[in-house]
C-alpha cells in the first residue's frame, strides 16, 4: 500500500511559481488558448523558439532584421508580431521571462546563430527592445517585464544554438549585462541558460562534464569581471525524477559555492525524455524510432501527467525557484499540454492540479511512503489541496492520512487522472475521519481538495 501522510499544521513555504511554460497563448492564434492558459493560472511564460505568426518573432534577427541600421531609429525595428504574442501574456496574467538573441537553428546553414559582429550594439539593440515593452518607447508598453535572459544553451558551441566559442558568449553576456543592469537596475538579468546542466552514467551522478565545467568556467568569468548575474539559468530533459532533484540541488550548492547566495534559480527548459535517453545518437535504428514516437506521445498522456505532476513535488521541495515546461505551442514537437488541435491533454490536467496549490498559497508538509509515489500540498484558511503522482509505479491502494485538520464539519473532492480517465471527479462528499483510501494504478495522477468553514 502506498502511503502519503499530510501535516496541514507544519508550514514548509510558499508554494513557488514552477508551472510555467515557453511561448506564448497566441503562438496558435486561437482564443482558446487564451482560456485554457487562464485556467491553468501559468506564472511564467519564457519566450524563446517562439514562430507566430511567422518564425521566432521575439529574436533579435527579427525584430531588428538589418544589423548595419541605426538601432536607436524606431523606424528600423519590427515590433507588431512580437507585441501580439506578449499582449497575449499579459491578458493571461503571466510574467515574462525574455530571452534575448535568437531561437535554435536544426538547419545545416547557421544564419542567426553566429557571435554578433558588434557585441555593444547588439547590447543596445537589446536595450531598446526593454525600452519598447517597459518605457513605451517606439510606440510601445509599460509591461514591467522583469526577467531578461541572454541568449539560449551557449555551451551548444559550433552546433544549432552558438557558433563561437564559449569566451565569445562571456565576453557578450558581460557587456549586455552591464549595459542593461546600467540601464535599468531594477531589472533581472541571467544567463547561461545551460543545456543539460548535469550528464548522467547509470545512476550516479557526473560531475566532469563540459556542461558543468562551463557553468563553473561563467561562473568564475561573473566574478572576476563583476558581472550582473540575478538569475542562474538551466534546462534539463530526462525520464528519472531523481536526475530533476539531483540536479537541482547541483546548481544551488554550485552557485552557494561560488558566493552567488543570493542568485535564484531557473529551470526554464523542461521535459521527459525517451526511454532511450541515448536514442539520438544513433536514429537510423528502428527500435530508436520507436522509442523517440513513444516519448513523443508520453509527454501529451497520463505518463506525462504523472511525470510532471512528480516533477513539480521535486521542484517544490527543492532549491528551485521558477520553472518553464517546454512547451506549450501546439506546433511544437516537444509541446506536451496541447494537442495539435490546440485542445488540453492529459499532462495539462497536471497544471490545473498544481495550479489548485499555487493560489492557496502555503505549502503544508508532505510525506510518502512507497517506491515511485511524489506528493505535495497546500493549503490557505479553509481549504487545502494535496497533488498525488505514482509515476511509473505498480497498481496498488493508497491511503491519504491527514493531520491538522480543523474541528467541524469538512467536505472533500478527488479529481483522477490516467490511463482511464482525464482529470474527472472521481469521489467527493463529507470528509469523516482523518484519512482517504482508494486504489492507484501506474502513472496516476490525483488531486485531493479538503474544505471546511472558517
Amino acid at each position: 500500500m502506498y502511503i502519503v501522510n499530510v501535516n496541514a499544521d507544519k508550514i514548509m513555504g510558499k508554494i513557488k511559481p514552477v508551472h510555467g511554460v515557453e511561448n506564448s497563448p497566441v503562438v496558435y492564434g486561437a482564443p482558446a488558448q487564451i482560456a485554457y492558459w487562464k485556467k491553468a493560472g501559468f506564472p511564467f511564460a519564457r519566450l524563446h523558439d517562439t514562430d507566430y505568426p511567422r518564425g521566432p518573432v521575439v529574436d533579435i534577427p527579427r525584430i531588428f532584421p538589418d544589423f548595419r541600421a541605426d538601432e536607436n531609429d524606431p523606424a528600423n525595428y519590427r515590433f507588431p508580431n512580437t507585441d501580439a504574442v506578449i499582449e497575449g501574456i499579459i491578458e493571461c496574467g503571466a510574467e515574462v521571462i525574455y530571452r534575448i538573441g535568437t531561437s535554435i537553428e536544426h538547419t545545416r546553414q547557421k544564419i542567426d546563430t553566429i557571435v554578433p559582429p558588434d557585441m555593444e550594439k547588439w547590447a543596445r539593440i537589446a536595450i531598446n527592445i526593454i525600452r519598447h515593452y517597459n518605457e513605451g518607447w517606439a510606440n510601445g508598453y509599460h509591461f514591467n517585464i522583469k526577467y531578461w535572459e541572454i541568449w539560449n544553451e551557449p555551451n551548444l558551441t559550433q552546433d544549432d544554438m552558438w557558433q563561437g566559442t564559449r569566451d565569445d558568449y562571456f565576453r557578450m553576456y558581460e557587456t549586455t549585462s552591464k549595459m542593461i543592469k546600467k540601464e535599468f537596475p531594477d531589472l533581472y538579468v541571467g544567463g547561461p541558460t545551460l543545456a543539460e546542466a548535469i550528464e548522467y552514467e547509470e545512476n550516479s551522478l557526473k560531475t566532469d562534464y563540459i556542461d558543468e565545467r562551463y557553468a563553473r568556467a561563467f561562473l568564475e568569468f561573473v566574478k572576476e569581471t563583476n558581472s550582473p548575474l540575478d538569475f542562474f539559468s538551466w534546462h534539463l530533459y530526462r525520464r528519472h525524477i531523481w536526475c530533476f532533484d539531483e540536479v537541482c540541488h547541483f546548481i544551488r550548492n554550485l552557485l552557494d559555492e561560488y558566493g552567488f547566495n543570493k542568485v535564484i534559480t531557473i529551470c526554464d527548459e523542461w521535459n521527459i525524455k525517451s526511454v532511450d535517453d541515448d536514442f539520438a545518437l544513433d536514429n537510423s535504428t528502428y527500435r530508436s524510432r520507436i522509442d523517440k514516437h513513444e516519448w513523443l506521445d508520453d509527454m501529451k498522456s497520463e505518463v506525462g501527467a504523472s511525470f510532471v505532476s512528480a516533477v513539480f513535488s521535486v521542484f517544490q521541495k527543492g532549491p528551485v525557484d521558477i520553472a518553464a515546461h517546454y512547451d506549450s505551442n501546439p506546433r511544437m514537437i516537444f509541446c506536451g499540454v496541447f494537442e495539435k488541435s490546440g485542445l488540453p491533454t492529459k499532462t495539462y490536467s497536471s497544471f490545473l492540479g498544481f495550479n489548485k496549490l499555487y493560489k492557496l498559497g502555503t505549502e503544508i508538509e508532505t510525506v510518502c511512503e512507497g517506491e515511485n509515489v511524489y506528493a505535495v500540498a497546500a493549503k490557505n484558511e479553509n481549504k487545502l489541496s494535496v497533488l498525488i503522482s505514482n509515476y511509473e509505479g505498480k497498481a496498488d491502494e493508497i491511503k491519504v492520512n491527514f493531520e491538522g485538520l480543523p474541528e467541524g464539519r469538512k467536505e472533500f473532492s478527488v479529481i483522477r487522472t490516467d490511463k482511464y480517465t482525464n482529470y474527472n471527479l472521481d469521489d467527493e462528499g463529507e470528509f469523516t475521519g482523518t484519512s482517504w483510501e482508494s486504489s492507484i494504478i501506474g502513472n496516476s495522477t490525483l488531486v485531493i481538495t479538503v474544505t471546511w468553514k472558517i
